[in-house]
Parts: C-alpha cells; structure tokens; sequence
C-alpha cells in the first residue's frame, strides 16, 4: 500500500491535539483506506486495528522503527530497532481467529468478546480509571452485571488478553549497559504519532522555506515530489 501523502501528514498531525487517540486512530485508518467505513472500524479488534497501523507506518516511513528506552536498573538511555513482524503486527490469520470465549467465573458462566475500537472511544474520556475498567468489562461481557468484582476483573482481563493478543504487545530489550532484561507496552498509536509530529515540522519548515523564495503556496508545494521539494529548499536555502 502506498504510504501518506505530505498534506496527509499534516492533517494527522493537527488532529492528534483534538482528538483523542483512538479517535485519531480511527481518523488516520480512514485516510489511509478509504473504503474502510466508520462502522466498520469502530467493530474492529484492537490488534487488528493496529496492524493495519503498523502497515500504514512502514509504507509511510519504511518497515524498521527505532525507540529510545531508560533502563530501570542504572537509567542508561538506549536504543532499540524492530519490525512489525518482530512483535507480531503483521497481516495474516485472522479468519481463523474467534474474538469470542466462554469463561467461568463466581456468577456463573459468561460470554466475553474481544476489545474493539468503538470500547476504546467509549471509555477513554472517563477519568477514573477503576469507573474506566468496570464500563469497558461491562461492554465486553454478555452478562448484564451491574459491578463486576476484583476477582472477576481478573478473569476477564486474562480473557481478553487471550482474544487479542496483538492488542497487547510488550517488547524485550537488553540493556547493553548492565545487561538487564527491560520489558515495555508498545503503544503503535504513540509511536506513530511521534513520528508524524516530527516529519510534519520537518515538512512544515520546508514549506516556509521554498514559500518565503519562490511564493508559491503551500498547497503546490506539499503536492510536490518529495525529491524535487528538496531540490527547491536546497535552492532557497542560502549556502
């Protein structure tokens, strides 16, 4: 798949400051796949979700990403290198996949389904994160239960771990200070943001460069192959 467009990058980047991250989420996969409805993200799993992520970031900024990691042993700052199919982030499978699991619990058996999209956006915006948990819990199982304890919390939080485990990828790096073993959430939303922040200043100052020259708008100028738009900011850049 082709990777994002430079106005594309842009409009990501403003959203990430209003919206929140899953709805940004839901706003860069619409934009990379534009025959991808609303409703039909909204029911997607997490995993699935940021697989397709993953796919739009490798096309956009190739396969191999980098990370800077403190090592909680001796605080040394170190830098780790991975692919998207180094931590399992990657297209295939998921027809043979049951989002669905029967657990037990001290109320009896209960349906539990994985963790969609449309879950993330409804509970992100509450602020108390054990409220967060109990409404997310809630969606997810088939059972109309009011509160669901901690012991059942437990259960369920396994389950759907379970489910989905691309929702819930965790990295092992070795520190090549003290040799101890580190492990860390990857957050492909995070990430990718990140990396959006900075190539949309990078193009940004670009754009003010050529424009401050040559006058032209920055609609021309993001239209603009990336390797002539260099070629005019290397012009307009004084040697």
């Amino acid at each position: 798949m082709p990777g994002l467009h430079a106005d594309q990058l842009l409009l990501l980047n403003d959203l990430s400051s209003t919206t929140s991250p899953t709805e940004w989420s839901v706003r860069a996969l619409r934009i990379a796949h534009p025959s991808l409805s609303e409703d039909e993200i909204m029911v997607m799993p997490m995993g699935t979700r940021d697989t397709l992520l993953m796919d739009i970031r490798s096309a956009t900024f190739g396969p191999r990403l980098t990370a800077q990691q403190k090592c909680n042993a001796c605080t040394e700052v170190f830098e780790i290198s991975i692919t998207a199919e180094e931590v399992g982030l990657v297209q295939g499978g998921e027809s043979d996949t049951s989002y669905h699991q029967t657990v037990d619990t001290d109320r009896g058996r209960i349906d539990i389904r994985a963790v969609m999209v449309g879950d993330l956006i409804a509970v992100e915006h509450i602020a108390d994160e054990k409220k967060a948990a109990q409404t997310l819990a809630r969606r997810i199982c088939s059972s109309e239960m009011v509160q669901i304890d901690e012991r059942d919390m437990e259960v369920v939080t396994k389950a759907t771990e379970n489910l989905d485990p691309r929702a819930d990828i965790w990295i092992t790096a070795n520190c090549p200070e003290c040799g101890t073993d580190q492990h860390f959430m990857f957050d492909v939303t995070g990430y990718f943001q990140t990396e959006i922040e900075r190539s949309a200043h990078r193009l940004m100052h670009e754009v003010a460069e050529i424009a401050s020259v040559y006058h032209w708008s920055e609609r021309d100028i993001l239209a603009m192959a990336p390797a002539r738009r260099r070629f005019y900011l290397q012009e307009a850049t004084p040697q």
